[in-house]
């Protein structure tokens, strides 16, 4: 089940609700389908199976279990002694081109973003309170969003091993949006 709850309290359950919403910030709703075949749909309509329809039902869902699975257990890795953004970091293997990944402040890395980007992905994140803003930078591209420039770090940050640091561009291009 889908949820989104808007700024003005409204929520919608709806998956086409949700997706006009989303359409306008150039954000797609996935979904994984249990089956476009025919006779799929026809056994999953039934009230009751026999095992040789049980079978059938399974093994042409099976694609999705296994993708499930592996999601799964990329998110168990270590997960009692790894940190969390060290764990998004192995679920960035599961990304496809034009994938968006929602994350919260911890997750607003320069190295991140660049990963995301290479990936052929976007991201959105709240920026991280440690990063400053200032109105006075940037080109405003809407009322309350502007491109601005990020800079690679002068250290390397935690997480990462001198090599990913290096191979970091010396900055990226960012989109705030109030």
């Amino acid at each position: 089940m889908a949820v989104l709850k808007l700024e003005n309290g409204t929520l919608h359950t709806d998956l086409i609700h949700i997706a006009q919403e989303l359409a306008p910030l150039n954000i797609q709703i996935n979904r994984q389908t249990v089956g476009d075949n025919p006779r799929l749909q026809h056994l999953l309509a039934q009230d009751s199976l026999n095992e040789d329809e049980k079978e059938q039902v399974l093994k042409a869902i099976d694609s999705y279990f296994e993708q499930l699975q592996q999601t799964a257990v990329a998110l168990c890795i270590d997960v009692l002694n790894t940190h969390d953004i060290k764990l998004a970091r192995k679920l960035y293997s599961f990304l496809k081109p034009n994938d968006v990944l929602l994350g919260d402040r911890a997750f607003c890395a320069y190295a991140d973003m660049f990963a995301i980007k290479q990936l052929d992905c976007d991201a959105v994140f709240r920026k991280h309170q440690s990063r400053a803003t200032t109105l006075r930078k940037g080109k405003i591209i809407g009322d309350s969003d502007k491109l601005v420039t990020w800079y690679k770090p002068k250290r390397c940050p935690k997480g990462l091993n001198q090599e990913e640091f290096n191979a970091l561009p010396p900055s990226i291009t960012v989109l705030l949006m109030n």
